[in-house]
């Protein structure tokens, strides 16, 4: 019988659960369906971590998140013998799954209580021999998709996230793009919902694209990438980008910081109030721990290993 996974939180988070999908796919050779984001289900889809992607928003699994709606739910469990839930414990779904006797049950909060790496959380859900992998990456290896972007060494950055906190100030990626243009590299600018608010200069290239597909493979060809503690960092360094240069503020890095194979420097400075996401959120924020990131320092941290 097939197996269901449930995921349908952000992108970043959706991400950090490749790794131990990996481990689930060593183990388990058969039908694998994901109830969560399509979109994400495409970049799980390719590089052959479950089979096929069903909408979680679609009619057919609204029993499944409804209370009342047991038997309906319990016959779409029945349909797998291995279910896979990345819920709180008291979101419906989950309550269904533990009350009805599915074979095998896997069922984890999408985030971790204590310092532990979220990657390292969720890979504790399949407890195997198996080195933590990083499959994005490994599918982005061959072929086409490692021929350069162009002839000059390329910078992707990308100046949104999904929270105002977490972004460093956009007149500093302005100022950042210039210096390492400057330094002779072609600036690419990730555009996406995040960014509709900015204005990028028109001597760069800005690439937008909801196939998260296609950007995976364009970051992983890239020289390096920028970016706050996003969805698009996370994808960035889980495809294989060689340098990824990671902003992070309100966000604990020993929790959240980006995995992948290529060279991830995160900075971080911290404040008073920090790491203050997502735990709690204080209004007013003036930004303080990402304020205090400098230009230098980022700049120091791309060049690094180019000198």
């Amino acid at each position: 019988m097939p197996a269901l996974i449930y995921h349908n939180g952000a992108l970043g988070d959706f991400l950090t659960t490749l790794p131990a999908l990996y481990r689930l796919r060593s183990i388990y050779t058969q039908e694998i369906t994901l109830v969560g984001k399509p979109s994400y289900g495409k970049l799980a889809e390719y590089c052959d971590l479950i089979t096929a992607t069903c909408d979680a928003e679609s009619s057919r699994f609204l029993p499944l998140f409804t209370k009342n709606r047991k038997k309906a739910a319990h016959d779409l469990l029945k349909q797998f013998d291995t279910v896979v839930l990345f819920a709180n414990e008291d979101a419906p779904i989950v309550q269904h799954a533990q009350q009805l006797p599915v074979q095998h049950l896997y069922w984890q909060k999408p985030f971790p209580d204590n310092g532990v790496h979220v990657c390292d959380f969720h890979c504790s859900l399949f407890p195997t021999s198996e080195q933590t992998g990083y499959p994005l990456a490994e599918k982005n290896k061959g072929g086409l998709s490692r021929k350069k972007t162009t002839g000059a060494p390329t910078i992707a950055i990308a100046p949104g996230s999904g929270s105002y906190r977490k972004n460093w100030p956009f007149d500093r990626f302005l100022d950042i793009a210039s210096l390492l243009r400057r330094c002779g590299f072609t600036i690419f600018w990730i555009s996406g919902p995040a960014e509709r608010t900015f204005s990028f200069p028109g001597s760069d290239q800005v690439l937008n694209t909801p196939d998260l597909v296609a950007l995976s493979s364009f970051l992983s060809r890239c020289t390096c990438f920028i970016g706050n503690d996003s969805g698009i960092t996370h994808l960035a360094a889980a495809s294989g980008c060689p340098r990824v240069v990671a902003l992070f503020g309100p966000s604990n890095p020993t929790v959240w910081r980006p995995c992948g194979p290529g060279e991830i420097s995160v900075l971080y400075q911290g404040s008073s109030c920090a790491p203050c996401h997502p735990i709690s959120e204080h209004d007013p924020c003036n930004q303080d721990c990402m304020k205090q990131i400098s230009v230098h320092a980022v700049t120091a941290a791309v060049l690094k290993g180019y000198k």
